[in-house]
């Protein structure tokens, strides 16, 4: 085991013991299928015209969610737009230094600016009290809800910048965010590039296949088909032909496992680092890199 696979089995031991009984999906694993929340789901969305936090408020099987977007750079839009989520362990926003916060270190820390307008994403999970948060993992109905709320969240702003006349269009994220992309571009796909970033389309398989099985409760483990039903989304996103997919995966990332979920790429532009998952997130300017080089 090399240092980027080693870190990631040391964050997994770690929350293993802080959970201790409290295991992932312990509570309740029925839930609609993301493939069909992402059609039942219906919310409308502020006017974007300005720098600001946006919020809404959403009503999905796990009860009332208020996924928000900070749009932290706005030129008007007629310009290029990032449209981006974080990961699972980011706090979304704190777009600041030293906050661990991708956003800021891909497209705000930077000395030359892009020239886009910049929106970023928020979980209805990360805006709860961390208690809570915590909680929610035991019940599937809160992941299904908060990924697909927030894949239609991307699609009203993806209508309301083409109803007014918008340059090219980018919808990208890391890890959660990442699934949260691909979920877009499967029931979707009206953007011009999609970016995941250590990411795939079997949502299901990180629980079941990677490391984080570990964290999982008894009851998960003995309804692994019905979890993959639920939370995987693969046919459907391979099914989209159009090459509008720029992935990035790490070759010795124990959470997002490169032979597990290269697969749903298919023939697709796909890039390969050496790194594992915390590595790869830590590595910003080859992030930064890839996001641009993939949407110019």
């Amino acid at each position: 085991m090399n240092v980027h696979s080693l870190i990631d089995a040391v964050i997994v031991n770690l929350t293993k013991k802080f959970a201790g009984k409290k295991r992932f999906f312990s509570e309740n694993i029925e839930s609609p299928r993301i493939s069909e929340l992402v059609k039942t789901i219906s919310f409308d969305i502020p006017k974007i015209n300005r720098v600001g936090l946006y919020k809404v408020e959403v009503d999905t099987p796990a009860g009332i969610l208020t996924p928000q977007f900070k749009v932290q750079k706005w030129l008007g839009s007629q310009y290029p737009t990032y449209i981006y989520h974080h990961g699972n362990s980011e706090r979304p926003l704190k777009i600041r230094p030293f906050a661990r916060n991708t956003f800021y270190k891909i497209f705000v820390r930077e000395k030359i600016p892009v020239q886009a307008n910049l929106i970023a994403l928020v979980s209805p999970l990360h805006v709860m009290p961390v208690g809570k948060m915590q909680k929610s993992y035991r019940d599937i109905r809160y992941i299904t809800s908060s990924l697909s709320s927030t894949a239609v969240l991307v699609e009203q702003i993806i209508g309301q910048l083409r109803k007014n006349g918008s340059g090219k269009i980018s919808v990208c994220g890391i890890s959660l965010g990442g699934f949260v992309t691909n979920i877009h571009r499967a029931f979707f796909n009206t953007a011009d590039f999609y970016i995941p970033l250590l990411a795939g389309a079997a949502l299901g398989e990180i629980f079941i296949r990677s490391d984080f099985e570990a964290l999982t409760s008894d009851l998960f483990k003995e309804n692994h088909n019905k979890v993959r039903a639920i939370m995987n989304f693969d046919k459907e996103f391979m099914m989209v032909s159009k090459r509008n997919v720029f992935p990035l995966l790490g070759r010795f990332d124990r959470f997002i496992e490169l032979e597990t979920h290269v697969k749903c790429y298919g023939s697709h532009p796909l890039k390969i680092i050496n790194r594992g998952h915390a590595t790869a997130a830590f590595s910003a300017k080859t992030l930064r890199e890839h996001i641009l080089d993939s949407s110019l």
